[in-house]
């Protein structure tokens, strides 16, 4: 299945040399799923052509809409249930798999994969939070008395501590200016380095 944005790729590929107007209209004709409009517009796009490789070009397109035509279909089209909010995370969506599953040369077995891509998913179709309200209720941890206790007893020894601000310091130069470290000193304090 074609997305919206490898279409409008090729599209912009292929008819670079026209306005971008008549491009528009090829863009509206596909997404109302008309092919004898489209059809028009496409036989308007080679009117500006002026070289025979412009000419190959929408030839190129023509052939790309007409082997890719049912993959363009809208959802309403294909009879396909789809929410408000979309299909959710797709192709052009990759990005989100990529950098999180690929990062730092990492690597997953087939089920640690495939949890994280669920996850992933869940996540950017704002469904985790659901999903994982619902897999909680029901689950309880009994508390044993030997956990209550333990964690009495590291409670009582951790003394509470005040928390006393920012330290400020500076560092004290009692170096030559001449030396390295007085140069340093001294381009802190000129107003040139303010």
């Amino acid at each position: 299945m074609l997305d919206r944005y490898h279409v409008n790729r090729k599209l912009k590929e292929r008819l670079y040399f026209t306005k971008p107007a008549l491009q528009d209209e090829i863009r509206k004709g596909l997404r109302e799923y008309r092919w004898e409009p489209l059809q028009g517009l496409l036989d308007t796009a080679e009117t500006p052509a002026e070289t025979p490789e412009e000419l190959v070009h929408v030839q190129k397109l023509r052939q790309y809409v007409r082997r890719n035509w049912i993959s363009l279909a809208p959802l309403k089209v294909r009879k396909i249930a789809v929410s408000s909010s979309g299909m959710g995370a797709c192709e052009s969506n990759h990005r989100i798999y990529s950098y999180r599953m690929k990062k730092q040369g990492r690597h997953w077995s087939r089920a640690g994969g495939t949890a994280m891509v669920k996850v992933i998913t869940d996540i950017r179709n704002q469904e985790l939070d659901p999903a994982f309200a619902g897999w909680t209720q029901g689950v309880t941890a009994p508390v044993s008395r030997t956990f209550r206790g333990t964690m009495r007893r590291v409670m009582r020894k951790i003394p509470f501590q005040t928390h006393v601000g920012i330290h400020h310091g500076r560092i004290c130069n009692a170096s030559p200016s001449s030396s390295a470290m007085g140069k340093l000193a001294k381009s802190f304090s000129t107003p040139a380095f303010l």
